[in-house]
């Protein structure tokens, strides 16, 4: 495939400009009504739930399981909320190869995720091989999403990939505040199996044969895929919440990312102005660097005696139990993530280090 000559978020706004022309307008016209009117109640992390975006792509109908406009939904939702900031984010190469194969293990709670910087991220991946050879993924966004129906907090993964000469953009769904991530996938695949059965029965052999396979067992493969994928993309999320380390690439942006508040226009109402163009954020400059440097001299000093190689120690999280021993029914778990943390650098002591305290 030809390199892009332009950025990725960028040619999906344009397509999805193009076969919605009006779902901008839309979303930001939810958007000013959150709070305001019966109905439209959500948190302020969430730019626009999932179901604005089913409404502007079913142009107030309704969308069969089969209906190809369904994988717009995530689509639309993420360059909704991803236009009013664009944010790209690109992460120190040696930070980044070490971040990507940390692996996330933990639990998926609300808490951090609630931190995200803005309502819809991009993060750029340079070409990573996914899903055994079958595509290679060029980044991804994340947004976090309040399921209207359900009343459930969700994290919102979409796959910005090429699959042979195609691009595609492929969404995926984690039920926050569960132990493990398998469980957070699994949650949100059995909730989705369970509404199709409930709601629409008669779509099922439908999607069946459109699949291959049965419902479970096509939900099954997707979750494998998705899993692993998922823990690399949760490692560089974290770290772009915990770590000051995010720093602009450009003159003239922001000192740091943010979720801009409404302004009032000419005619006395109030609106948020899309970003006139893409927002670069360098991540782990400062951080890549020491590690860098810390390799180098690892490198020169190699032999016997010689002290180990730095590294990076993964992401992980800590449990505290707290509150009075004497009384069992007042004491709770609290989780601890720490950030990766450079291990045997001498200026290790320096890099960033944030505890978010989440009340399980």
């Amino acid at each position: 495939m030809m390199p892009d000559r332009e950025p990725r978020p960028l040619y999906w706004l344009k397509q999805l400009t193009e076969k919605y022309p009006n779902a901008w307008k839309t979303l930001e016209e939810f958007h000013a009504l959150r709070g305001k009117e019966p109905g439209f109640t959500w948190p302020k992390w969430v730019y626009v739930p999932v179901a604005g975006a089913y409404a502007v792509v079913s142009q107030g109908g309704q969308l069969t399981a089969t209906d190809p406009r369904v994988a717009d939904i995530s689509r639309v939702t993420a360059l909704g909320a991803w236009r009013v900031t664009k944010g790209i984010y690109r992460f120190d190469p040696v930070l980044f190869d070490e971040l990507w194969h940390s692996e996330y293990e933990g639990p998926i709670t609300l808490e951090p995720l609630r931190h995200l910087p803005e309502w819809s991220i991009y993060v750029e991946v340079p070409e990573v091989p996914i899903w055994q050879g079958k595509a290679v993924l060029r980044g991804f966004f994340a947004f976090l999403e309040y399921d209207m129906n359900h009343h459930n907090d969700e994290l919102y993964l979409v796959w910005d990939l090429d699959a042979g000469d195609r691009k595609e953009l492929i969404g995926t769904v984690l039920h926050l505040n569960h132990q493990t991530l398998e469980e957070a996938l699994r949650a949100a695949v059995d909730e989705g199996i369970d509404t199709l059965k409930e709601l629409a029965p008669a779509d099922e052999p439908r999607l069946e044969k459109t699949l291959g396979s049965p419902l479970e067992e096509a939900a099954e493969r997707s979750l494998q895929l998705n899993r692993e994928l998922a823990k690399r993309a949760l490692s560089l999320i974290f770290y772009i919440i915990a770590s000051r380390d995010v720093q602009p690439a450009r003159p003239g942006q922001p000192d740091k990312p943010h979720r801009p508040q409404p302004t009032k226009t000419r005619k006395g109402q109030t609106k948020i102005p899309a970003a006139s163009g893409p927002r670069y954020w360098d991540v782990g400059v400062r951080f890549g660097g020491l590690l860098r440097g810390a390799y180098a001299k690892a490198g020169a000093g190699q032999g016997a005696g010689s002290s180990k190689r730095p590294h990076v120690r993964r992401a992980h999280w800590h449990g505290y139990w707290v509150g009075p021993r004497s009384d069992p029914e007042k004491r709770r778990l609290e989780l601890r993530w720490l950030p990766p943390i450079l291990v045997g650098a001498k200026d290790a002591d320096e890099l960033p280090s944030v505890i978010w305290r989440v009340n399980a």
